[in-house]
C-alpha cells in the first residue's frame, strides 16, 4: 500500500529530526529545559495560563481527573464516540462512567440528550461530578451548548481535545479553557502534531496546574515553599525533596518534547492542508446519499479525521472491499466504548444515534501527504 493512501500518517521533516538530535547530544534527555520550552509554546498558542506536558494523552486525562477530585464511585459522563482512554481515565480513579448519545450530524456529545439526562439525574441526586466533551475529529461543534448546560448544573467540564489542536470557536482556540477546567491534547504519531508519544493539559487554574505537575512526577516536590518538613538532616538544598502525594511517572522526556516543540511551528500549516482536503471531500459527496460531519459556521476544525456515513451498512461493506482491492487505507472511529468487553453492562439503549453511526460510518484517508487528485480518486471509489 502506498504511503499516500494510508488512512493517516505523521509528517516529519529534517527540522524535526535535527531538533531531536540536538537534545540527544545535550546534557538533558529528560527533566531538562526543552519540556518547559514546549509547554510555553503550547500555552502561548492556545492562550491558556498553563500547559503541562506528560507522556501520553491517557496520562493527561488520568491526571486531570485526579486533579479535579474524581474518586471512588464519583460519576463521570462522556460520549461513546471516543477512544477508550477517555472513559478509562475516570475508571482508573474508581469513578463510574455513563455514556450520553451523540448528535447524528456532528457526531459529538448531544447537548439536548445531555440536558434531558441531567434533569432526570438531578431529581435522583445522581448528577455527574465531571462531563468530558470530546472534540471528535477536531470538530468543536456543540461545545458551547454543552458548556452552558454544565455551568447551569454546576458540573465541572473537561475537554478531550486529542484531535483538536489547531481548532477554534469564533476565533478562540480550543485549549484556551475559557469555559472548562482543562483541555487535553494528544501528541500520538497520527494526531495534528506529534511528539512520537505524548500529551499535554492546558488550564487557567493555578492550583489545578500545580497539582498536575506534582502528580506527574511521583507526587514529589523540590519547591521549598511546599516542603512539609524543615530538611531535618540538613541535606544540601538542591538535593532535598519531599513526596507530598501518591503520584506517577508520567513525565515527558526532553527527546519527545524536542519533536513536539519543532512540530508546533507547523500546527496551522498541517491544519490548513487538512481543511482544504476535507472541503474537497465534502464537495465530492455534495448532493449524494453520503452524510458528512456537520460543522457550525463559527467553528474552525483541525480536521483530524474525515468520516462519512453510508446509506446502508451493506454499502459500506462493498466500498471497504473495493478499498482493499485498490490498496486504499481506511479505519473506523470509534467502536462505541460501551460495546467493549470491559464495559459490559454499561450499554445504554438510548444511544440510538451512536448505534446508527457504528452501522454506517467509515474513516477515509486524510493526512498531509494527500493531494486533491488523491481525494478525488478515493471519493470516486466510494461513489462507484
Amino acid at each position: 500500500m502506498s504511503h499516500r493512501h494510508l488512512y493517516s500518517r505523521q509528517n516529519i521533516d529534517q527540522d524535526d529530526i535535527d531538533a531531536v538530535v540536538n537534545v540527544m547530544q545535550s546534557d538533558y534527555l529528560t527533566q531538562g529545559p526543552m519540556t518547559e520550552q514546549f509547554e510555553s509554546v503550547i500555552a502561548t498558542y492556545t492562550g491558556a495560563r498553563h500547559a503541562i506536558a506528560v507522556n501520553s494523552a491517557t496520562s493527561a486525562l488520568h491526571l486531570s481527573m485526579l486533579a479535579d477530585g474524581i474518586g471512588e464511585n464519583d460519576l463521570v459522563w462522556t460520549t461513546p464516540n471516543t477512544f477508550v482512554a477517555t472513559a478509562n481515565s475516570a475508571r482508573m480513579c474508581g469513578a463510574k462512567v455513563r455514556f450520553i448519545d451523540i448528535n447524528p450530524r456532528t457526531l459529538n456529545l448531544c447537548p439536548e440528550k445531555l440536558e434531558t439526562a441531567l434533569k432526570v439525574a438531578a431529581q435522583k441526586n445522581e448528577l455527574p461530578k465531571v462531563i468530558v466533551f470530546v472534540h471528535f475529529g477536531g470538530n468543536p461543534t456543540g461545545f458551547n451548548d454543552v458548556a452552558h448546560i454544565a455551568e447551569s448544573f454546576g458540573i465541572s467540564l473537561i475537554e478531550d481535545g486529542s484531535h483538536a489542536l489547531g481548532s477554534s470557536i469564533s476565533g478562540v482556540p480550543i485549549g484556551a479553557c475559557s469555559r472548562s477546567k482543562a483541555t487535553i491534547f494528544s501528541l500520538h504519531a497520527v494526531k495534528p502534531i506529534t511528539a512520537g508519544e505524548g500529551g499535554v493539559v492546558t488550564t487557567n487554574d493555578d492550583q489545578f496546574a500545580e497539582r498536575l505537575r506534582l502528580l506527574r512526577s511521583h507526587g514529589v516536590t523540590r519547591n521549598p515553599e511546599r516542603f512539609k518538613n524543615a530538611n531535618p538532616k540538613n541535606i544540601l538544598p538542591r538535593c532535598y525533596y519531599e513526596q507530598l502525594d501518591l503520584g506517577f511517572n508520567y513525565r515527558m522526556s526532553d527527546i519527545h518534547a524536542a519533536l513536539g516543540h519543532s512540530q508546533t511551528k507547523k500546527i496551522d500549516t498541517f491544519a490548513n492542508h487538512r481543511r482544504e482536503l476535507s472541503e474537497l471531500y465534502e464537495k465530492q459527496f455534495d448532493k449524494t446519499d453520503f452524510e458528512v460531519q456537520f460543522h457550525e459556521p463559527e467553528v474552525k476544525s483541525a480536521r483530524h479525521l474525515f468520516v462519512i456515513k453510508f446509506p446502508t451498512s451493506q454499502t459500506r461493506d462493498q466500498v471497504t472491499q473495493r478499498f482493499v482491492e485498490a490498496q486504499i487505507g481506511f479505519n473506523f472511529h470509534y467502536i462505541p466504548v460501551y460495546r467493549h468487553p470491559y464495559y459490559k453492562g454499561s450499554f445504554d439503549q438510548s444511544c440510538t444515534h451512536m448505534e446508527d453511526y457504528y452501522d454506517r460510518g467509515l474513516t477515509l484517508p486524510l493526512h498531509t501527504f494527500l493531494d486533491a487528485t488523491d481525494v478525488r480518486h478515493i471519493a470516486e471509489i466510494v461513489k462507484t
